[in-house]
């Protein structure tokens, strides 16, 4: 969960998590690589866990790319939410050796 942490790192108390996107997991496929899917309940469960609080969680339509002269076109369905990081007295996020 390295980038929820790096994300609980660069923000300052009360800060703003703004997350607008698919969970699109590039490594899934590649051999050698390890990767761990999370479901976005499970991702919003640990990201409470890091010292965030979920202010907006919902589910959007988007178009990704497609061609108005055929029939193509791929949208994916992401997962816009905002997070607010919590003062550390609020917080139970991990350490970071855990």
């Amino acid at each position: 969960f390295q980038y929820v942490e790096t994300i609980h790192h660069c923000l300052r108390d009360g800060g703003v998590w703004i997350n607008y996107g698919p969970l699109l997991y590039h490594f899934a496929e590649m051999h050698g690589e390890v990767s761990v899917e999370l479901c976005l309940d499970d991702l919003i469960s640990i990201i409470k866990q890091y010292g965030f609080e979920l202010r907006h969680n919902e589910l959007k339509e988007c178009n990704y790319t497609g061609n108005a002269k055929s029939m193509l076109k791929v949208t994916y369905t992401n997962a816009f939410f905002t997070a607010v990081k919590l003062p550390k007295a609020a917080s139970n996020a991990p350490s970071a050796s855990t």
